[in-house]
This record gives structure tokens, sequence and C-alpha cells, in this order.
């Protein structure tokens, strides 16, 4: 497998500067932000956003979003609708070329032409009390993007969304039929008191969002259907979409106390402050104050670092370091009990986190490679919670660490980030290496021999990547 160049072929070093974006991968869905929908085999620069230094990038499904030093969000790729962004991927699977074909006539929604393909400022914000206000008057310091959903924190501790909010995953209240926002609107979270929490951070899942206020304490609103939110009542609800934010932990004692003349066989844990959250199609990971590792969600394919394939509607704890052990092949593979868990990330159907010492433990999906581990030592699921097939396919992979084969001596993983079918790692000395199947000229899927690849290009630093279904940004300096 080929490394992929980090510049374009057009480009030069001279020409980077602090701030500079870059993408490449698919461009049908207008994720790639060079004003039109081709596709982009090599690293190319976004020349609408040179000289705005950035700070921050996030990917969604194929949404991409970019914030500025100065608190401001640019923002392009495809429509938030779900329902023509899976029919526009379907006609791109079946007749790629006619799609492609068609979008360059450029005649609208009936020629696939349902994206913002150059980068575009978001103008507008829409407070509590229903005002408009310009950007200038918010600072924005964090950003994400979700399945057709975006969500941004500014610097006070709010949180507005925008876009898709059929499934509750905007968090305003609004039935599924009034839940389109175009303009980023402040959502609120209140307690029995009436009184407004501030956020810290927040995680844009497929279709549902997860905050987490100041005290530490889980706020989340969208799908619950796969126990995602880690509402433990929604396991036997018939209605599962959250169209408010509501506290998870006030929610599950009052579930516990409301049956507890039902069911006194079982003692819950509860989760304590949360620190960090990130957050996958159907799960979500939360790193505790205290450094432990709790998850919820889907479990099909040991997204949630549990070999058991069972679901959890109800945040767990995972003893990432007894399962890791358990698997290990040799000392080198094993975690040691004095390294903890700095930083998690959720991809498509898998997870990642990152050790005090700079290892890397990965987990859940393997079918294309993204967790780097051989496909041999995959796990099949037999609960019957899957088709056989897919069941097998799946290749998931119990928490395992990482071996670097090509690992340079004298660098250290700084930042992980678990995409679609693919896991980036960013080093102390600017370079990016990857696993799993990556998104080339080919745009080929599966890869049967995962191999971790260097980005070759020694003058340029990479300080983030975001991952989007079949795109890649990288910010570098």
């Amino acid at each position: 497998q080929n490394g992929t160049r980090m510049l374009s072929p057009t480009a030069s070093l001279r020409d980077i500067h602090t701030g500079t974006l870059w993408s490449w991968g698919e461009g049908a869905l207008g994720g790639l932000g060079h004003g039109s929908y081709a596709d982009e085999p090599n690293p190319r620069r976004i020349e609408a956003l040179v000289g705005k230094e950035l700070r921050s990038i996030r990917s969604g499904w194929t949404t991409s979003l970019a914030l500025t030093k100065c608190g401001r969000i640019y923002e392009w790729g495809w429509e938030k609708n779900i329902f023509s962004l899976i029919k526009t991927g379907k006609q791109l699977a079946k007749v790629p070329m006619i799609v492609k074909g068609l979008q360059r006539m450029n005649m609208g929604w009936i020629t696939y032409n349902r994206a913002v393909a150059s980068p575009r400022l978001v103008s507008k914000f829409r407070t509590a009390d229903g005002s408009e206000v310009s950007s200038d008057e918010i600072r924005i310091v964090s950003i994400d993007a979700g399945g057709e959903f975006c969500a941004a924190q500014s610097d006070d501790g709010r949180i507005f969304t925008w876009g898709s909010g059929i499934r509750g995953q905007l968090g305003h209240g609004d039935g599924m039929f009034a839940s389109v926002k175009k303009i980023p609107t402040e959502v609120e979270l209140k307690t029995k008191k009436k009184r407004i929490k501030s956020v810290k951070t927040f995680s844009c899942g497929f279709q549902y969002l997860v905050m987490i206020d100041t005290q530490g304490d889980v706020w989340v609103c969208g799908k619950g259907s796969t126990g995602c939110l880690g509402l433990e009542r929604l396991f036997s609800a018939e209605e599962r979409r959250i169209f408010e934010p509501v506290n998870i932990r006030e929610e599950n004692l009052r579930y516990v106390m409301d049956r507890r003349d039902e069911d006194n066989s079982q003692r819950r844990r509860f989760m304590p402050a949360v620190e960090k959250v990130a957050t996958g199609i159907n799960h979500t990971l939360f790193l505790t104050a205290d450094g432990r590792l709790w998850a919820c969600g889907k479990n099909n394919n040991i997204e949630l670092g549990i070999p058991d394939f069972d679901d959890r509607w109800l945040p767990t704890p995972i003893d990432l370091h007894s399962i890791v052990n358990e698997y290990a092949r040799n000392a080198e593979e094993k975690l040691h009990p004095d390294e903890s868990i700095v930083s998690i990330s959720a991809g498509n159907m898998h997870s990642a986190a990152l050790t005090s010492q700079g290892r890397v433990v990965v987990w859940g999906m393997n079918r294309h490679g993204q967790c780097g581990v051989n496909h041999e030592r995959q796990l099949v699921n037999k609960t019957g919670n899957l088709p056989a097939d897919l069941a097998e396919s799946a290749s998931a992979i119990p928490p395992t660490v990482l071996s670097f084969e090509q690992f340079p001596d004298d660098a250290r993983v700084t930042h992980i980030e678990a995409g679609f079918y693919d896991t980036f790692m960013i080093l102390d000395n600017g370079s990016v290496m990857r696993v799993g199947a990556g998104l080339g000229a080919d745009n080929q899927i599966r890869n049967e021999s995962p191999a971790i690849v260097h980005f070759d290009a020694p003058d340029l630093c990479v300080s983030q990547i975001a991952s989007g279904w079949r795109h890649v940004l990288a910010l570098a300096r």
C-alpha cells in the first residue's frame, strides 16, 4: 500500500502557513470544499480558507466545519438531509460515472447538486429568547457535526445547533415536523429549578447529541433506539426520541426509583463526573474525571470494548486494562498498571483510545482494517443480533494495543481520530499515520492487509485530522 502525499502536485511547501486546510477523497457529496464535486485523490489545499487562521476542524458524514481563531465558523458539504444523502450514496455505488456526469451539468437537485461546495461563513445565530444576532457577537470555541446536523459551543458555555432535528438531535423541544433549523439556535439545559447549565464539552453522534455540563453531568437528546443516549428507560419505551435535553443521571435515578418495587434484583452503578465524550453512529464513550472509561449503545461489533456483543442501555464501566491484557499475545501488547487513558475517539463502528504512554488501543469493527489488526484475531458475534454473514465479515476486534512496526523511534502519538473506515494518529513531530482503508484515487474500501501508512511530507506539520464518510480534512501548520 503506497503512502498518500500530504501535498497536491500544484502546491509548494513555501505556501504553507499556520492554519492551512487540506482535503482529499470523494467529492460527489460536497465535503471537500474546492467549489466542485470532483474527486481529489491527493490532498489539496482549500483556497477559500487560506489566511483565515483556523484553530480547529470537524467533519460529520458529509458536512465539514472549520473554526477560526477569532471564533467564526465556515461550513460546507451536503444538505442536512439524511434521506437525500443515502439515496445519492446508493446511486454513486451503482452508477458513479452517471451521477458525476450529471453533477457537472449543475441543474440543481435533479442533477444531484445538493451541496454547498465551497466554505461559507455562518453569519447569524439565534439566542434562547428568539433574537437573531451576528456572528460578531458570539465567539465560538468548539464545533462538531453529525449525520445531518451541526453544533457549536460559545466561550460562555452555550450550545447552538442547526440542521435536521427529525430525531430530536437539535434539542430545541420541537416535534419532528418543525425541527429543521437553518440558523444555529441556542439549546437550553434546564434543571428542575429552571436553572440553565453551562456546557464544557460536547459531541455529535449520527443522530444524537451528548453534552457535558461544568459539573460533569451528561445531557442527551436525539435518537435513543440503540442505547447510545444512556437512558435505561428507553429499552422498553415506544417513543425513543428525545427532543429536549435530559440529564441522564437524574433520568436513570428516577427510572430506578419508579421501578424499585418491581425490580430490586440488580444494583445500578451510576457514572461519576465526566471529562470527555466521543460519539459514533450508535455508540458513546465517556472518560470520567477519575480516568476511567465508560460506554453505552450498540455493541454488535465490540465497539463498546466489551467482547460479549451485548448492547448497553446504561453507561457501563469498561475495565480496559483487564480486557486488553486478556487478549494480548505478548508483554508488549499489555497495558501497564500505571498507564491511564488520556483521550478517546469513536468512529463509525469502532473506537480508539490514547494512553498516557502514547500508545493506541483500538477495538470494534475491523472489516476495512480500521483497527489495524490482522483479521485472524477477530471474534465472531454469535448472539444472533446480527445476520451470520454480517457477523463474520465485521472482523470484530477486542481492545488491542496497536503494534507499530514502522513507528519512528523518536516520535510519540499525541492525537487520535477514529474515522469511518480508518484510524488516524498524529505524532508529536507533525507527521500522520493511518490504519484502514483510506481514500485514494480508486476509493478502495476493503483492506485485507491493514498496514500503517506514513504521509510523505517532511515539511508539513499536521495538527488535526477530521474524517468524514468519504473524505478527509487535515489542518497543517
